[in-house]
């Protein structure tokens, strides 16, 4: 081994042991600042995994643009949505619901948005994030096996007069498109907005209600529920 070969090594020895020392001289002057540093960010990591959580599985917070649900919810307002109810129990008469229909409205938003909102929203691809599907609030009226139909403004459910102290209006259900009597199939939900004048629902043949083959479905089917509305804040 030439002599050149093992100064070159004892050299390369002389440094490693010098940036341990200067490394560990550094940690012991600095080891409160690194350990609080290191502290915070895995707190901060943690919280950020717990509102994910949250939001994913238990509660989302939504913002309303619309008054198709007044008098309960005003336009511009801030609800509380409950997500975990909708893995435990089915959608029954009167729950108002968020859900998407099926041909939703598309939302333009940034790739930051995108990756934080990515647990609210049902169908989206998160890797091309230019839009994402818009969500719609309305009461369930009907559930499967019941017969739904409209006269003189008002609903019958089953054949029985529904009373509906919420709406903003009394008699002020319209047959929107001609139909007058809806079943409800297994899976899906007949569903109206409080606000029966300004509400795109159940009655309605507007392109959010048609299928890709451009068919009409008037029911929001059960796999497409969102969730629960729980208040208004």
């Amino acid at each position: 081994m030439s002599y050149l070969y093992i100064k070159g090594l004892l050299s390369q020895k002389r440094s490693l042991i010098f940036f341990m020392i200067s490394f560990d001289s550094f940690y012991r002057k600095f080891k409160h600042v690194i350990l609080y540093m290191a502290s915070f960010f895995i707190e901060m990591f943690l919280f950020l995994l717990f509102l994910f959580l949250c939001s994913y599985f238990f509660l989302t917070i939504f913002t309303i643009q619309g008054n198709s649900m007044e008098p309960l919810i005003d336009n511009d307002s801030f609800i509380v949505v409950n997500r975990i109810s909708i893995f435990l129990q089915d959608p029954e008469f009167g729950d108002v619901i968020i859900f998407q229909p099926l041909n939703p409205e598309k939302i333009k938003i940034d790739r930051l948005s995108c990756l934080i909102l990515s647990s609210v929203q049902i169908e989206h691809n998160l890797w091309d994030c230019k839009t994402i599907p818009e969500l719609y609030i309305k009461r369930v009226l009907g559930v499967p096996g019941d017969t739904i139909s409209i006269e003189d403004g008002e609903v019958f459910r089953n054949g029985d007069r529904v009373k509906e102290p919420y709406i903003l209006k009394k008699n002020s259900t319209r047959v929107l498109k001609g139909e007058t009597k809806f079943v409800v199939p297994q899976g899906k939900y007949f569903v109206l907005g409080d606000n029966r004048k300004k509400s795109d629902d159940s009655r309605s043949h507007s392109r959010m209600w048609q299928d890709i083959n451009g068919k009409i479905d008037p029911f929001v089917s059960q796999k497409n529920i969102f969730g629960y509305f729980m208040w208004q804040l």
